[in-house]
């Protein structure tokens, strides 16, 4: 399954805020440089979902 994701990052706080069309909108706190919104948002992910890492 594939899921749109568009991320927001050096946000307030690492959250979910909701969908914009069939694109889930996901803001984090950590910068886009250096990949560590990416990884940001796959550590949010695999705490919301309780899924490993490597199925997220």
């Amino acid at each position: 399954m594939k899921l749109h994701i568009k991320v927001i990052p050096s946000s307030s706080k690492d959250t979910i805020a909701g969908w914009l069309g069939d694109t889930l909108i996901v803001k984090v706190k950590a910068p886009s440089e250096k990949d560590k919104a990416n990884k940001a948002v796959i550590k949010l992910m695999q705490n919301i979902l309780e899924l490993p890492k490597s199925l997220v």
